[in-house]
């Protein structure tokens, strides 16, 4: 047992350290002007969708929140609303370890040398990452996503303030 949760435990910070973040830009600047977004959802574990949870359940839950609050969800963008949802599941312990995060890359162009021109890069990103029962993670990882998403909506809407849009 203390073997299994020191392999999730290692598994967890090698997730996390470069996903247990806030924002990339707090500013919102870079999603100043977006008009349509693509979103990908990442392959998941298989596991996950044996216990509720699958890449087109997250895909269309991703999109309706984004559509709700206005901004148009299109089948290819310059900005894509990357989600992944990494999951490790342990059947002795009954727990699934998780890692989500949320980013928009777009593409950029260097101020200092625009010969290099045009390339993808992230410039808005969320994600964390936790521990949570099988029997709950369908629920927990989707509420999570629920919130990530707000808090994309959110910066969005910041950055394009509906009386600048008319």
């Amino acid at each position: 047992m203390a073997k299994k949760v020191a392999v999730l435990s290692l598994w967890l910070m090698l997730v996390a350290v470069p996903s247990n973040f806030v924002a990339a830009d707090p500013r919102v600047k870079p999603l100043r002007g977006i008009e349509t977004i693509f979103v990908q959802v990442a392959d998941m574990n298989p596991a996950a969708s044996a216990d509720g949870l699958s890449v087109d359940q997250v895909q269309q839950d991703v999109e309706l929140r984004v559509r709700q609050s206005g901004l148009r969800v299109g089948t290819s963008s310059s900005a894509i609303l990357y989600i992944r949802v990494q999951l490790l599941k342990s059947a002795a312990m009954s727990i699934y370890a998780y890692d989500i995060t949320i980013q928009l890359d777009q593409e950029v162009s260097l101020v200092r040398d625009r010969s290099i021109g045009d390339f993808g890069a992230t410039t808005w990103e969320t994600g964390s990452t936790g521990i949570v029962p099988v029997s709950k993670m369908k629920e927990e990882v989707r509420r999570d996503l629920a919130d990530f998403i707000d808090r994309f909506i959110n910066a969005y809407l910041e950055a394009n303030p509906k009386d600048a849009q008319k």
